[in-house]
């Protein structure tokens, strides 16, 4: 890994640990050369085979005080958006299934598919071949998950986004409840001056 990789990576960490709104997020990755590759890279190291390499990453989140899991949640979110070819949906659709589909759903799904494209038993062609392998792929992935499910990711359109400033609604409602608020102690003030009033009045009879 290059050091102006290492630099990207540590500048994206530093983003990511200030818990940085979504919205800036893109927006620093967007005008930033060298940001997109840098959360590939960071998703690289999850799995990466040099152990000094892992552990400089690791030291780099303990320094802004996150963990690694999330950043690497942040990182594959934004790649989701600025990639949507990489949705981590993809192997769940190969197995003809959906993102919450059980273990023993998957196991099934996998059964039957993998009989209908194997080599023993379906026509040899390149497409069948091909299929077989993507299919074979993707159950390996979404096995790990299940079984790791703290290493499971989850998919980018499921994250709610952090939001840097209040929604204009939320604005409206809290200047609604100031009003309501600031009315009701006009009008409580007036209410006890005027039974003060009225009592002075009173004793003066």
């Amino acid at each position: 890994m290059t050091n102006p990789q290492r630099e990207n990576i540590g500048r994206l960490v530093e983003m990511i640990a200030r818990r940085t709104a979504t919205e800036e997020l893109i927006i620093f990755v967007a005008g930033n050369s060298g940001m997109l590759k840098a959360c590939e890279k960071i998703i690289e190291l999850k799995d990466h085979p040099d152990a000094e390499t892992r552990a400089w990453f690791t030291q780099r989140c303990r320094e802004r005080h996150v963990t690694p899991r999330i950043v690497w949640t942040e990182c594959g979110r934004l790649l989701a958006i600025f990639q949507p070819g990489l949705d981590q949906e993809e192997e769940y659709g190969l197995l003809g299934l959906g993102p919450l589909a059980t273990t023993a759903e998957v196991k099934s799904a996998f059964r039957k598919l993998s009989f209908r494209y194997h080599p023993d038993s379906a026509a040899p062609t390149p497409e069948n071949t091909e299929k077989f392998i993507a299919i074979c792929r993707a159950y390996k992935k979404i096995i790990e998950a299940h079984e790791n499910p703290t290493e499971k990711p989850t998919p980018a359109a499921d994250l709610p986004w952090r939001t840097g400033r209040p929604a204009p609604q939320s604005r409206q409602k809290r200047k609604a409840f100031a009003l309501f608020a600031a009315i009701t102690v006009v009008l409580l003030v007036i209410s006890f001056a005027a039974t003060r009033s009225y009592r002075q009045k009173a004793m003066r009879k």
